[in-house]
């Protein structure tokens, strides 16, 4: 988050952006995501800047844009070689997710999401 609002801010600046929105467009929605967006817009929007949940999620948008071709990008400079983790092959762990999930309906989409 550090990274990120430092990095936004420094653009902000060479884009003549408000603090306030280079704050919801950083940190806030990348780290905390729509609802921390929607959690926080209508703070910001409370100190007098429009918009912020729109800034909020330009920002989640144009990460998730970029997020992947830069990371596939150096995957393949640094040939990196990806391996799942020895416990997620494990049968047992398998059992007790699927054990605990008996259908896939909103009701359970959203005990998962906690």
């Amino acid at each position: 988050m550090l990274f990120q609002d430092t990095f936004g801010s420094g653009l902000a600046n060479l884009l003549n952006i408000g603090p306030v929105i280079r704050i919801m467009a950083g940190g806030v929605s990348l780290t905390g995501g729509h609802c921390g967006a929607a959690a926080f817009g209508k703070i910001a929007e409370g100190l007098g800047v429009q918009s912020t949940t729109v800034a909020a999620t330009f920002g989640l948008i144009t990460g998730s844009l970029l997020g992947g071709p830069v990371v596939s990008f150096l995957i393949k400079k640094f040939d990196v070689s990806i391996q799942a983790d020895e416990t997620i092959k494990s049968p047992k762990i398998k059992e007790t997710i699927a054990s605990k999930i008996d259908s896939i309906d909103a009701h359970a989409f959203l005990k998962c999401s906690h």
